[in-house]
């Protein structure tokens, strides 16, 4: 009987001590930006707004909540966006994140005149690394992400 309540006990201690049974915890953003505004070539990086979202999906309910684009100084960039280098997406949960970069891989593999990118995820956060830079070079921002993600 002692055992079957330790054995209950074991198992509950985690809701009572307010784990909410491994979901992911928030992403700290402002520590992922500033790790990979480490990145060499990254002259500059930029939060995007309503305003300012060139897919127009920040804060829409199949969109993303959050997002930074990252300027490199090895390409040129018309307006926002992954022209500018790479951009970090925050889903509001890692399906988000998947869904979205299968989505995007199958667009670009359909249409080449849509360019490449690298991508790069970890629960929630999808970074997406210009394909115009090299693999080494997508690799810097890979390694930053990872360090602060």
């Amino acid at each position: 009987m002692v055992v079957r309540a330790l054995v209950t006990l074991l198992f509950l201690l985690p809701a009572l001590v307010g784990c909410d049974g491994g979901a992911d915890p928030e992403p700290d953003v402002d520590a992922i930006v500033a790790s990979v505004e480490d990145v060499p070539s990254v002259t500059k990086s930029v939060r995007l707004t309503d305003d300012t979202d060139p897919d127009k999906m920040l804060g829409s309910e199949e969109g993303y909540s959050e997002a930074a684009v990252f300027y490199d100084s090895r390409l040129k960039c018309p307006q926002p966006g992954i022209d500018c280098g790479a951009v970090l997406e925050v889903w509001a949960d890692a399906d988000g994140a998947k869904e979205r970069s299968g989505y995007l891989k199958a667009l670009q593999s359909g249409m080449q005149s849509l360019g490449t990118e690298y991508h790069y995820r970890d629960g929630a956060l999808l970074l997406r690394v210009n394909g115009d830079l090299t693999a080494k070079q997508a690799e810097e921002y890979q390694a930053a992400f990872n360090e602060a993600a």
